[in-house]
C-alpha cells in the first residue's frame, strides 16, 4: 500500500502543478474528502441495523464515531443552510459537545466490552481492512502535521500536503471500511466459524 500510496501523493502533486486552486480551503481535495467519509459512513450507518444484538456492533460504533469526527472536522457546517440546532451540533462548542459525549459512549462500551474489542483489534492486524484503515489514519495524523507547521515549508506547500496527505488517507479509510463491512458480511454468513463467537 505504500507504494501506491507514493503515487497517489505524486498523482496529487501533478495535478496541483496543472490546476493550483485544489488544495485552497473548500477546495477540489477538501470536498473529495468529505465525500468519501460520507459515503463510508453512509454504508455503515446502512449496515448498522444488523448489529443491534451481540458484540459485533461495538466496532461499528467505534469506526462510526471516528468517521463522523473526521467529517465533522472536514464540514464547515455553518456555511450550509441547514437548521440552527444542526449547525450548532455540526459546528464549535456544539460539535465538540457531541464527539466529546459520543467519544465517551466509546469508552464506556470498550470498558465493558473490551475483550470482544480486543479480539476485533486483533484480527484487524491480520486483515486487509485493518492495515487499510491504520494507513489512512496514519495519513491523516501526518496531514495534520502540515497544519500545526511542524515542517519548514511556505504555506501553498503546507496547505497542498495536509489537503493531500487527508485525501489519499480518506481514500484508504473509506476503503478499509468497505473491506471491514465484507468481512463482516462473509462472518454473519458463516455461523459455524468459530471467529463469530469473539
Amino acid at each position: 500500500m505504500l507504494p501506491v500510496s507514493g503515487a497517489l501523493l505524486l498523482l496529487l502533486w501533478g495535478l496541483s502543478l496543472v490546476l493550483p486552486g485544489i488544495a485552497r480551503e473548500n477546495g477540489v481535495l477538501e470536498s473529495l474528502q468529505a465525500i468519501l467519509l460520507a459515503v463510508a459512513l453512509l454504508a455503515l450507518l446502512a449496515r448498522s441495523p444488523q448489529w443491534r444484538r451481540g458484540e459485533r456492533r461495538w466496532p461499528g460504533f467505534f469506526i462510526g464515531v471516528a468517521l463522523l469526527s473526521i467529517l465533522l472536522r472536514e464540514l464547515e457546517v455553518d456555511r450550509f443552510d441547514l437548521p440552527g440546532w444542526l449547525i450548532y451540533m455540526g459546528d464549535g462548542d456544539g460539535r465538540d459537545l457531541l464527539l466529546g459525549l459520543l467519544w465517551l459512549a466509546v469508552l464506556v462500551a470498550a470498558a465493558r466490552n473490551w475483550r470482544h474489542l480486543g479480539s476485533w483489534a486483533r484480527q484487524g492486524l491480520h486483515s486487509h481492512w485493518g492495515w487499510t484503515l491504520l494507513l489512512g489514519g496514519c495519513l491523516y495524523l501526518l496531514g495534520s502535521f502540515f497544519d500545526q507547521k511542524i515542517f519548514p515549508l511556505d504555506k501553498p506547500s503546507q496547505l497542498f500536503w495536509e489537503e493531500a496527505m487527508e485525501t489519499v488517507g480518506a481514500l484508504y479509510i473509506g476503503v478499509g471500511v468497505f473491506r471491514w463491512l465484507a468481512a463482516e458480511r462473509r462472518l454473519a454468513g458463516e455461523p459455524s466459524d468459530p471467529r463469530t463467537e469473539e
